[in-house]
């Protein structure tokens, strides 16, 4: 994700296809901040990786943009909507 960042990379995106665990999320916000680059987080839908308490830990008031906040095509079941309320999402 460094030489992501380094080669140019303008953000990242967090997908439950393709594993939004706690490393995945927390490495993504930690090289974004590093080098103030975006983070877009599709959340897990089936909660297999992490619930939506797991995930607003992982983000620790960090800038996120989570897609599909409304719970249609997406996000943590069945109360992702939670996020919408955090500061930094």
């Amino acid at each position: 994700v460094e030489a992501l960042a380094e080669g140019g990379a303008s953000g990242f995106k967090v997908h439950e296809d393709m594993g939004a665990h706690t490393r995945a999320l927390d490495t993504a916000l930690r090289v974004a901040e590093e080098h103030d680059v975006q983070v877009a987080l599709h959340t897990d839908g089936l909660n297999e990786c992490l619930s939506v308490e797991d995930t607003l830990r992982v983000l620790d008031g960090r800038t996120i943009h989570a897609f599909h906040i409304e719970g249609c095509g997406g996000g943590h079941v069945p109360n992702v909507l939670k996020m919408a309320g955090v500061p930094n999402v």
